[in-house]
């Protein structure tokens, strides 16, 4: 079964297509961030520098997201931010 995309932005890293959304928790902004085949499955708070990963081949766990890549963006969730949150979960 496939994602329901209503309400999600799409982005293409390194071939593969992911699915991205902000929500608030505790009114903080959070993204979600799934594959398309739902084999990688991340959520990061805009003012937390922690990615945690739920799912993903490379397993699960927390990565801390160093400070000047929230910076960069101006701690918004923009298309580039998530690229580099995607890249990230992948090189640990």
């Amino acid at each position: 079964m496939g994602i329901n995309k209503k309400g999600k932005r799409k982005i293409v890293v390194d071939d593969k297509v992911y699915w991205w959304f902000v929500k608030e928790v505790q009114k903080i902004p959070q993204v979600s961030i799934i594959s398309d085949d739902k084999a990688f499955i991340a959520e990061c708070r805009l003012y937390n520098p922690i990615l945690q990963v739920m799912k993903s081949p490379n397993g699960k766990g927390r990565i801390s997201v160093p400070l000047e890549m929230g910076e960069r963006y101006g701690q918004l969730f923009t298309p580039g931010y998530i690229k580099d949150l995607i890249q990230l979960a992948f090189e640990k």
